[in-house]
């Protein structure tokens, strides 16, 4: 009994390290972290879809977003990090700054 208990909870742990690392490999990283083409805020937007993060309805993601939306899916952080994180930026308010967050690098 002992045995079958740690073999089903190896499998649980090891199906959630599975899935999060497939999750993961759905990101696509652009050229640089500066880069502002139209195929990298395709890129970008599907990058926050992936992530399951919804953006606010009418909002628009401005260029220091974009960036620091780039650096987050090239970062070696886990996806759970990378979706909280992106979600900060796309729907958080920064002390009364109005809506998202930048970051300056």
């Amino acid at each position: 009994m002992k045995n079958l208990t740690k073999s089903a909870i190896m499998a649980t742990v090891m199906g959630f390290m599975a899935a999060s690392a497939s999750a993961g490999s759905n990101l696509i990283p652009t050229s640089n972290f500066r880069d502002l083409s139209p195929a990298a805020q395709k890129i970008t937007d599907q990058n926050i879809a992936a992530l399951g993060v919804k953006q606010r309805k009418g909002d628009t993601i401005t260029i220091d977003e974009q960036i620091a939306i780039q650096l987050i899916v090239m970062d070696r952080g886990s996806f759970a990090s990378k979706a909280k994180r992106i979600d900060l930026i796309v729907n958080g308010d920064s002390r009364n700054r109005g809506p998202g967050l930048t970051a300056d690098f």
